[in-house]
């Protein structure tokens, strides 16, 4: 599950967005450690899910 925002300022036309990537690879069990999940299985092996990711942006359109 992904997570975006978006704001802009009209006057001055700053605006700042934030994203996030997984959120489930933030997540962590009661001893702290992170939930992993498998993403897919394959005749090679096991993959796991992806990693939590979060950016930030800053635009300023006149």
């Amino acid at each position: 599950m992904d997570l975006a925002a978006r704001y802009t300022h009209r006057r001055t036309g700053l605006g700042v967005s934030l994203t996030v990537k997984n959120l489930q690879g933030y997540f962590t069990d009661s001893r702290g450690i992170p939930n992993v999940y498998i993403a897919s299985r394959s005749p090679a092996g096991i993959f796991p899910g992806g990693f939590g990711q979060t950016m930030l942006g800053l635009q300023w359109t006149h």
